[in-house]
């Protein structure tokens, strides 16, 4: 699992299906908001904040995380949205990676061609 630090706020990226389930069943039951790419296989992403409180910088580069570990990195010729909830309403299902969602919200993408988590405020802790 990947660890990110933003603006002193914790953000946890999955690294494989096993991980976008162990992800979800982890932060379930709590207020913190989980980001996925919309109708796309992508990993999953929890920021340890509450929806109603993430700031635009903080959804932008969740947004490009979730986009940045899929195979879609580089590719920007259409546009892409991804999916916000609270994580609490994710539910994981028997094959590992899929879920269900409920009272989702899509955000679009604002393109970022040269994404990397390197040039943000964010320390990178790969465990």
């Amino acid at each position: 699992m990947r660890e990110f630090d933003l603006n002193t706020t914790k953000i946890f990226v999955g690294k494989s299906a096993i991980d976008n389930t162990e992800l979800v069943n982890l932060y379930s039951g709590t207020s913190y908001t989980w980001f996925h790419l919309h109708d796309l296989p992508s990993s999953h992403l929890v920021i340890e904040k509450n929806i109603k409180d993430l700031t635009d910088e903080e959804k932008d580069v969740c947004s490009n995380l979730v986009k940045y570990y899929s195979k879609y990195k580089k590719e920007w010729t259409k546009k892409y949205w991804v999916n916000i909830v609270c994580v609490d309403n994710v539910k994981t299902n028997k094959t590992p990676g899929l879920v269900t969602i409920t009272d989702g919200k899509k955000f679009k993408i604002k393109p970022n061609f040269n994404f990397n988590p390197d040039n943000y405020n964010i320390k990178k802790n790969e465990k």
